[in-house]
C-alpha cells in the first residue's frame, strides 16, 4: 500500500536481492494511472522462482573451478575460478544436486529442499580423487601385464591391487591421504633381473595425481681399455646379457660400442640390472671379416653384475 499519492502515472516493480538469492517475480512490473480515486491492483505478484548460490570445494577447503552442477541429471551451472556457482529459476522444491568433473568424485545434495530464505546452498565437497600413473619396463624382456599395490592409506581405506592396462597405465580412486604405490613382481621376474628404480613411491593426495611413473631400473656401465701403446677406433666392446640360470648369452640384447673419441674409455647407457659378459675386440673395419681377433688380449672377456647403481671403472 502506498498512501497519499499525487495523481499521475506510476510503475510498480517488485524487487528483492539477498546476499546470494535473487527472486524471479511475475509480473516483473505493473503500470498504473492514479486518478481521483483509490486504485486496487487485483493481480498479485507471484514468486515464480529464485536464484541461489553454492560452492564446490576440495578436501582442503579450496574452491574447484570447472565443476559441472547438475539438477536431476540436467546441467545447470559450472563453477568459476573460486568454485562458486549460481542456480537460476529454482523453486521451493526438493532437488538432487550433483557435481561432476573428470578425476574427481563429490558429495551430493540428495532430495534437498531449496528455500528462498537460505543464504546459500551447503558446500559440495570432493570426497575422492584419481591417483593414476604408469609402469615403464622393457617389453622385450618382461611382460607388460602386472599389478600395482596401493597401501599405507588412511585407516578407513583398505589396501588394494590393480592390473595395469595394455599400455602399462593404472588408476585408483582414493580419498585424500598418504599412500604408497608398489609395482609387484614375481620371483621368476626378480631372478631374471627385473628391478625397479624405486621399489615404491609415496604420494600425498590432496587433488588428482595423474603422472606417477614406476620405471624399471636402468643404469650406465663404463670403463676403459688398456692398450700397449694407445687404442684406436677399431677397438670395440660388447655387452651381452647372460640368460639367468645358465651361462648362455642372449644375442638379441647384445650391445656394442666403440671407444669414445679415440680415447680408451667406453660407455653403455640404459642397461637393465642383471648378469652380463663384456667382450673386447680389435677389428679392422675395411679388412675381410675374420673369426680371430687382430690383437692379442691378456683377457678379452669379463663378467659383471649390474645392479641399480651405475657400474664404473671396469
Amino acid at each position: 500500500m502506498f498512501n497519499s499519492l499525487p495523481c499521475g502515472k506510476y510503475k510498480l516493480v517488485p524487487f528483492y536481492r539477498g546476499e546470494n538469492t535473487v527472486f524471479d517475480v511475475s509480473p516483473s512490473e505493473v503500470e498504473v494511472n492514479v486518478g481521483h480515486q483509490n486504485i486496487f491492483i487485483s493481480e498479485p505478484f507471484k514468486v515464480t522462482g529464485f536464484s541461489i548460490g553454492g560452492r564446490v570445494i576440495s578436501s582442503q577447503g579450496e574452491g574447484i573451478e570447472g565443476v559441472q552442477i547438475l539438477i536431476d541429471d540436467l546441467l545447470k551451472a559450472v563453477t568459476d575460478v573460486g568454485g562458486y556457482y549460481k542456480l537460476d529459476q529454482v523453486t521451493s522444491t526438493k532437488y538432487t544436486i550433483k557435481a561432476q568433473k573428470p578425476h574427481y568424485k563429490f558429495s551430493s545434495l540428495e532430495n534437498f529442499m531449496v528455500l528462498p530464505n537460505m543464504a546459500s546452498l551447503p558446500d559440495i565437497v570432493a570426497t575422492k580423487y584419481d591417483l593414476c600413473g604408469s609402469i615403464v619396463i622393457d617389453s622385450n624382456t618382461h611382460s607388460l601385464r602386472r599389478q600395482v599395490a596401493l597401501t599405507h592409506g588412511p585407516a578407513n581405506v583398505n589396501a588394494q591391487t590393480k592390473w595395469v592396462d595394455v599400455t602399462g597405465s593404472f588408476c585408483f580412486e582414493v580419498p585424500p591421504g598418504e599412500y604408497r604405490l608398489t609395482p609387484l613382481t614375481s620371483k621368476a621376474e626378480q631372478l631374471s633381473g627385473l628391478v625397479f628404480a624405486s621399489s615404491y613411491i609415496d604420494v600425498v593426495v590432496t587433488m588428482p595425481i595423474l603422472d606417477v611413473v614406476l620405471t624399471q631400473a636402468q643404469v650406465s656401465v663404463s670403463g676403459s681399455v688398456k692398450c700397449i701403446v694407445e687404442c684406436d677406433a677399431n677397438v670395440s666392446v660388447f655387452l651381452s646379457p647372460i640368460v639367468p640360470g645358465t651361462q648362455t648369452l642372449d644375442p638379441k640384447r647384445k650391445q656394442a660400442t666403440s671407444l669414445r673419441d679415440d680415447s680408451s674409455s667406453f660407455l653403455f647407457e640404459k642397461v637393465l640390472p642383471g648378469k652380463y659378459q663384456l667382450t673386447v675386440r680389435h677389428e679392422l673395419l675395411n679388412d675381410i671379416p675374420r673369426l680371430d681377433d687382430a690383437w692379442c688380449w691378456e683377457k678379452n672377456t669379463l663378467e659383471a653384475d649390474v645392479g641399480t647403481s651405475n657400474l664404473e671403472n671396469i
